[in-house]
C-alpha cells in the first residue's frame, strides 16, 4: 500500500476531449550521441543503456562502461535513484547464446544474478528498494527481492515478462497467463497477476510504464493506440490516435509517440489533460525530429530518440526550462552535448546549434573502458519499445525483448 504522501502527490490523468495545444514549458536538449542507446533514466537524470555492445551509464556528460560478466556483450535496461543499474550480459567468451541478468553499482561493479531458466535472461528494471524485475529465458518473469525470486507466471504453456517496476514492487509488462493471447499485465508485490486487457477490438497489448499510484500505460496492438489503465479500467489515452505510451511519472505525466502532421507529430508528453508534441517544445535548430519518448522522471525530464535523418538516431535528454514562459519556436537555447569535465555544459546561442549538436563523444569522457572495449559498433539495437514509424523509415518493430 502506498503512503499517504504518495497519494497526495499523484495527480490523476484527465480523460476529457484532448486538444493539441502547447504546455507552458519548453525543453533544454542534451544530445547523448548516435552510438549510445538509452534505455532507462532515474530522478537524477542519469541514463542507462548501451554503446559499442557494452552496458553504459551516462551521468552529467560522462559515460562509464559497466563491462560484462565475461562475454563480449552487455546492455543496461534499468536504473534506480541510487545509481544501481540492471540489465543482461554474455557470460562466456565466444558464447553469444548464454546471457545472465546483472546488477551493477559503483562500489561492487557488475554482479551476476544467476540463471532464471533457459539461456537468455535479463533484468529489466530496479526500484529504489533494490527489487528487480526479471524476464527469464524460460518465458517466465520474476520479482527478485533480497535474493529471493517469485515466479510471476507459474505453470506450463504460459509466458510473461515484466518490463517496469514501481517503488512498492508492483510491476507491469505482458503475459499470456490469463487471456491466452498476449495481454498487458499488472503484478502486485506478491506476484499476483491482473489482466490489464486491450482496447476493443484488439487482441493483444503490452504495458511499458507504471508509477507509484499503480497507473499503467502501454500500447494496445492491432489498432496501435496508447492506453492508460487505472482502478481496474483501461482507457484510450489519445482518443483513437495511432500512438503508444511508454512512460509515466508520479505526477501522472505520460510520454510516448503519436501521429500528427509534419513536425506536430512523433514524441509526445501528456499532462493534465493536455497533449503536446515535443517537436513543438524544443528549439528547431537542433536539427532533430523527435519520434519517440521512452521515459519521464519525477522532475519532468524526458528520455527521447531523435533522428538527424531516417537512419541516424540520437538519444537525447530533455530538461524542462526554468522560465515557464509560453513556447516560442524562434527563441531557444540548448546544451552542448558533452562536457569533458563532467560539469553542466554551457548554454550557447541557438544559431550555433547545428555544428555543436553533431559532435561525437570525445573518448576521454568514457570511463572505465575494459580491455575489449574496441568492439565494432553495435549492429542491433537493444531498445525495448513498440511498433512505430520514424519519418521516412520503414516500420521499426521491437515486439521481442532484447535479451
Amino acid at each position: 500500500m502506498r503512503s499517504e504522501q504518495n497519494r497526495r502527490q499523484v495527480r490523476p490523468l484527465h480523460l476529457e476531449v484532448l486538444e493539441d495545444r502547447y504546455l507552458l514549458s519548453t525543453y533544454v536538449v542534451t544530445d547523448l550521441g548516435t552510438d549510445f542507446t538509452g534505455q532507462a533514466m532515474n530522478n537524477l537524470g542519469q541514463v542507462a543503456g548501451s554503446m559499442f555492445d557494452h552496458a553504459m551509464l551516462w551521468d552529467s556528460g560522462k559515460f562509464t562502461d559497466l563491462g560484462t560478466l565475461g562475454g563480449a556483450r552487455s546492455a543496461a535496461m534499468g536504473i534506480n535513484d541510487a545509481g544501481q543499474v540492471v540489465g543482461w550480459s554474455d557470460v562466456m567468451p565466444g558464447d553469444p547464446y548464454t546471457r545472465h541478468p546483472f546488477v551493477w553499482d559503483s562500489t561492487n561493479g557488475m554482479q551476476d544474478l544467476g540463471t532464471f531458466g533457459g539461456y537468455f535472461s535479463s533484468a529489466m528494471a530496479i526500484n529504489n528498494a533494490g527489487q528487480i524485475a526479471i524476464a527469464g529465458g524460460n518465458g517466465h518473469g520474476f520479482l527478485l527481492t533480497d535474493g529471493a525470486a517469485i515466479d510471476l507466471c507459474p505453470g506450463d504453456r504460459v509466458s510473461c515478462f515484466p518490463l517496469t517496476i514501481n517503488s512498492a514492487g508492483q510491476m507491469a509488462g505482458g503475459s499470456t497467463q490469463i487471456a491466452g493471447d498476449l495481454h498487458a499485465t499488472f503484478w502486485d508485490a506478491t506476484g499476483a497477476a491482473v489482466d490489464v486487457g486491450t482496447l476493443p477490438p484488439d487482441e493483444t497489448s503490452t504495458a511499458y510504464g507504471i508509477n507509484d499510484a499503480a497507473q499503467v500505460v502501454g500500447q494496445s496492438e492491432g489498432s496501435f493506440r496508447a492506453f492508460l489503465w487505472q482502478d481496474g479500467a483501461i482507457h484510450d489515452l489519445l482518443n483513437g490516435r495511432y500512438s503508444g505510451a511508454s512512460g509515466i511519472n508520479n505526477a501522472g505525466q505520460v510520454v510516448g509517440f503519436a501521429t500528427g502532421s509534419g513536425m506536430h507529430s512523433g514524441a509526445f508528453v501528456f499532462s493534465d489533460g493536455e497533449l503536446a508534441f515535443l517537436n513543438d517544445l524544443v528549439p528547431p535548430e537542433t536539427g532533430l525530429f523527435l519520434d519517440f519518448a521512452s521515459k519521464i522522471n519525477d522532475n519532468g525530464q524526458i528520455l527521447s530518440r531523435g533522428f538527424e535523418n531516417p537512419r541516424m538516431p540520437h538519444t537525447v535528454l530533455l530538461t524542462p526550462d526554468d522560465g515557464g514562459a509560453p513556447h516560442s519556436r524562434d527563441a531557444g537555447m540548448f546544451r552542448l552535448p558533452y562536457s569533458n569535465e563532467g560539469t553542466d555544459p554551457a548554454l550557447i546561442p541557438s544559431q550555433s546549434a547545428p555544428s555543436a549538436l553533431r559532435q561525437q563523444a570525445p573518448m576521454e569522457t568514457i570511463a572505465a573502458l575494459s580491455a575489449d572495449a574496441g568492439l565494432p559498433r553495435a549492429a542491433n539495437s537493444v531498445f525495448v519499445g513498440m511498433r512505430h514509424f520514424p519519418p521516412g523509415a520503414d516500420a521499426l518493430a521491437s515486439d521481442e525483448l532484447a535479451i
